[in-house]
């Protein structure tokens, strides 16, 4: 295919011609030529760079990087993480990468792994989004590369790995209700249930862990937490029979951030 970047008019003698910057070649193989039309005097002709027809064009390199919605997030919850692709050369507004993947690493716990999102196929775009829902606590260092190239998009290169951002995960929000008698007798068995519940969407099937329980700032034991059949709850229970008579006692049960009285 041809394409004419540019005339000019030669009018007597010898006419050096200097052609502005092309930057929409593709990538790969081409034959740069010059065509004289020629006049009364001089023949038409005809001339290619000497290098022709191995003038190659290679893919532009190209860097990523990354950015989220939310800097902290709790489990469960969705972040919108964004990934940007910058060509070293390509002009904006013109050709944009349209093919290859781009793949978020998550290093948690110095382990890195993809998360669940990825890859994410590019096309006719600088910038893709993914939407990650995290599903373990603690600081999640992410990065990001393009990985373009033959044969997935020949004009833009494979970029290195992003820098990276944190994004400190807390733990899925609960609550936490308990129920028993509001009265007994000394030596009679008290028995108080603690239900935990989670408030939002969280990947775990229902919350684990352990219930302490208290009397004021006594502590009466700790009870692992056991699922309530078909339900996303979890209880414990814990049976007492030694409160002191004659004065008052305020039971309460513990879970990471729920708390309730009774």
């Amino acid at each position: 295919r041809r394409v004419l970047f540019r005339s000019i008019v030669v009018n007597g003698g010898t006419v050096t011609a200097t052609f502005p910057a092309i930057s929409s070649l593709l990538a790969g193989g081409h034959q740069i030529s010059a065509n004289y039309s020629g006049d009364s005097n001089y023949a038409a002709v005809t001339g290619t760079i000497p290098s022709s027809p191995n003038f190659t064009v290679t893919a532009d390199p190209t860097t990523a990087t990354i950015s989220s919605n939310l800097s902290s997030a709790n489990i469960g919850q969705t972040v919108i993480l964004t990934v940007t692709i910058t060509p070293q050369f390509t002009p904006p507004g013109t050709l944009k990468p349209n093919g290859g993947t781009v793949t978020i690493t998550d290093t948690f716990n110095a382990t890195p792994s993809t998360i669940p999102c990825d890859p994410v196929a590019v096309s006719n775009t600088f910038s893709v989004n993914c939407n990650w829902v995290p599903q373990t606590n603690g600081n999640h260092s992410l990065t990001a590369h393009y990985t373009g190239g033959s044969p997935a998009d020949i004009n833009f290169a494979t970029s290195p790995e992003s820098a990276g951002i944190t994004v400190a995960v807390g733990g899925a929000p609960t609550t936490t209700t308990l129920t028993g008698p509001t009265s007994g007798v000394y030596g009679q068995n008290l028995t108080f249930t603690a239900t935990v519940a989670p408030t939002g969407g969280s990947p775990n099937p229902y919350p684990q862990g352990t219930i302490q329980f208290f009397d004021f700032n006594a502590g009466l034991g700790t009870i692992n937490l056991v699922q309530v059949p078909s339900t996303s709850t979890s209880s414990a229970s814990i049976t007492v029979s030694n409160l002191a008579t004659g004065q008052p006692h305020s039971i309460t049960a513990v879970y990471e951030i729920g708390r309730a009285h009774v």
